[in-house]
């Protein structure tokens, strides 16, 4: 009668995603056509903003990243947790379980290929053009960073990168 039980829980592991590695197809994660595109997960990406209104300046910094967190059951749930802070660490800000369908995301496998960049803001541009540092990485405060999973197909899409950029291949199928 012990297979009995295990029949549910071999039944829900067979309807998960098995992408290849640890990712979430998120509503919040679309392309610019509108598509969902996968996104690692354990993978913590920051941002900082100067935010200025008036005379009021307020400098912003918050990180985001999905994590699985393993049931009582066997089963997972993905959980998008955001923090105030650049590298993801201590209690988060907002947590809250990210799960659209059991097949839109896998926990099982093993951590993703990724290109990761941070992608840094120019100031604006002094009067003296050519003293001007306003693109040094030191003096640049605000940033966002970027993830794309490469080399692997995952749910249609495939991320390849080489010297000369990042570059997405969408299929038709989500086996590439």
């Amino acid at each position: 009668m012990k297979l009995i039980h295990l029949l549910p829980l071999l039944a829900y592991l067979s309807n998960a995603a098995d992408f290849g590695c640890k990712a979430v197809i998120s509503t919040s994660s679309t392309l610019s056509n509108g598509n969902a595109t996968p996104q690692p997960i354990g993978v913590c990406l920051a941002n900082r903003y100067d935010v200025g209104i008036g005379s009021l300046a307020v400098e912003y910094e918050a990180s985001q990243m999905y994590t699985c967190e393993e049931q009582e059951d066997g089963s997972y749930v993905v959980k998008s947790n955001s923090y105030d802070n650049t590298d993801c660490t201590g209690d988060p800000t907002l947590s809250y379980t990210d799960q659209p369908l059991e097949s839109l995301f896998d926990c099982t496998s093993p951590d993703c290929p990724i290109y990761e960049v941070r992608v840094y803001v120019g100031t604006t541009p002094s009067d003296d053009y050519a003293n001007d540092n306003s693109c040094d990485e030191t003096e640049a405060w605000v940033f966002d960073e970027y993830v794309a999973i490469v080399d692997l197909c995952v749910y249609g899409y495939f991320w390849t990168c080489s010297d000369s950029g990042l570059f997405l291949k969408e299929y038709d199928n989500v086996n590439c």
